[in-house]
């Protein structure tokens, strides 16, 4: 009878039980956003909350509701200053940061490499990250991991193999450390942009 694998565990995340104040939502947003996420977000289909004067912040979970968002409503809803100040200097006026009729044309020119069976056919690379992420917990036995690091690799293995034509292992942390780079101060970015604080900061 072979062995049983040992389980996983990953303490959760605390997240605050109350919304956080301006002074103390200001320290852990740029340390990390998950930290200022509410523990109704993870319980509740939308929670709506006022951080800022004058600006609702709304945590949308709910499967219905994301998809009432991000298709059946898509032409009604408008990027925020923050996307458009935070991702436009890495992605110009692409799908991320475009509204409208931008928006639309790039939607439906992108479409094609979204299709179903070509998504299925990416599913066993999919799993494969996966499965070798799994491989290196169990081989390091249990103690506290940089899981985002984790993530981010698994993440850069799916990418490089399905859309850069690469080699996981060789090119991964080539593409890893380019994208880290291009965002690295993107927290700092989007905290200056909730206080409306100019650009060159």
């Amino acid at each position: 009878m072979g062995l049983e694998a040992p389980p996983l565990y990953f303490p959760p995340l605390p997240a605050p039980e109350a919304p956080l104040g301006l002074l103390a939502f200001l320290r852990e947003f740029p340390k990390n956003p998950l930290r200022t996420v509410p523990r109704a977000a993870y319980e509740q289909d939308i929670v709506v909350l006022r951080e800022f004067p004058g600006v609702a912040h709304a945590w949308i979970t709910g499967p219905a509701l994301i998809e009432e968002v991000l298709v059946k409503r898509a032409g009604e809803v408008r990027k925020s200053e923050m996307e458009a100040r935070v991702f436009s200097r890495n992605a110009g006026r692409g799908v991320l940061t475009s509204d409208g009729p931008d928006w639309r044309w790039q939607r439906r020119t992108l479409a094609p490499l979204f299709r179903h069976q070509d998504i299925l056919a990416a599913v066993p690379l999919m799993a494969g990250a996966a499965d070798a992420e799994i491989a290196i917990w169990r081989k390091a036995g249990p103690r506290r991991r940089r899981i985002d690091l984790d993530m981010s690799r698994a993440t850069y293995d799916v990418i490089v193999a399905t859309l850069l034509g690469g080699r996981a292992n060789r090119d991964t942390e080539i593409v890893r450390a380019a994208s880290n780079a291009s965002l690295d101060g993107t927290t700092w970015e989007s905290t200056w942009t909730m206080l409306r604080l100019p650009r060159w900061l």
